[in-house]
């Protein structure tokens, strides 16, 4: 004897199975993106070796994206545009004009949603497509970097943006969308950052007041090495006797002192003017050519 359903319960299996295809393939589709410009002003003027500011200013890249399945999540991922002529090559009109047309070719793209990655692939393709944008750009910079460099600020923006949706969409930390077989800890740290023109005495008292979880206190030099390193020896004093001796001191140079021969004899000269004051911390330089 065939026994067949009712009409009710037929609707109810259909409604089921169509739930059921539609999740085994939902999407998250990318809906729009907006940029907004911002400019942050600072308190005071920041100096490094290669110039000053007054304020900090880029372009937030917000990708709008939802799932295609209903009722379906929304996401809302952030990336972070930071152009500077001074560093990338890249400026403030550039930059917006290159996430213009970057914005273009990702709207309306889709990501699997069910395969970390696969997906991870996809963003990575669609990096090298924006790359590929990127080289053709007409800027209208007066230096503008070599062609294979081009817009590498904008791209960076874009790819956290991609990395941070990602994320989301996984509900993972960005650390662990790279998936090579290795456990992670994600550890927030922060250095606190000072003036290249801030002199030894405002430093020496910042390193008593800082917050015993900061692990490194970071200086920007590059103006006069002899000053540069009697503010660094003060600092370093003032480690020593702190309640953290271990707090490693972090400079950066923005490049300030051209080529190696010069790096390699003012990097000897500063760790021996540490050792000499007792410093047994490690010591940290960033672009030093």
């Amino acid at each position: 004897m065939t026994r067949t359903l009712s009409k009710p319960l037929m609707l109810l299996v259909m409604a089921i199975l169509s739930l059921s295809v539609q999740s085994a393939y939902a999407q998250v589709r990318i809906d729009s993106i907006d940029l907004k410009a911002f400019k942050i002003p600072l308190n005071k003027a920041f100096k490094t070796s290669k110039a000053s500011s007054s304020s900090c200013y880029g372009i937030f890249v917000l990708i709008q994206a939802h799932e295609t399945v209903t009722p379906g999540r929304k996401f809302t991922a952030l990336g972070s545009i930071l152009p500077r002529t001074l560093v990338t090559n890249e400026s403030r009109s550039d930059a917006w004009a290159g996430a213009l047309a970057m914005r273009r070719i990702l709207i309306g793209r889709t990501l699997d949603a069910t395969h970390l990655a696969g997906d991870m692939a996809t963003v990575q393709t669609w990096l090298e497509h924006l790359n590929e944008l990127a080289i053709t750009q007409k800027l209208t910079w007066e230096k503008p970097p070599t062609q294979p460099r081009q817009l590498r600020a904008t791209l960076s923006g874009f790819d956290m943006a991609l990395l941070d949706l990602l994320g989301q969409m996984y509900d993972k930390p960005i650390c662990d969308l790279f998936d090579d077989g290795l456990s992670r800890k994600t550890i927030v740290r922060s250095a606190p950052t000072y003036n290249a023109n801030a002199k030894s005495t405002y430093l020496a008292s910042a390193v008593t007041k800082l917050h015993q979880d900061y692990p490194a206190i970071r200086i920007k030099i590059g103006l006069d090495f002899q000053k540069d390193l009697e503010r660094l020896t003060a600092v370093a004093k003032a480690i020593v006797k702190s309640k953290v001796p271990s707090r490693t001191i972090w400079v950066d140079v923005n490049q300030a002192w051209k080529d190696s021969q010069t790096s390699l004899e003012h990097l000897k000269q500063i760790v021996d003017a540490l050792i000499q004051v007792g410093y047994q911390g490690q010591f940290l330089c960033e672009q030093p050519t």
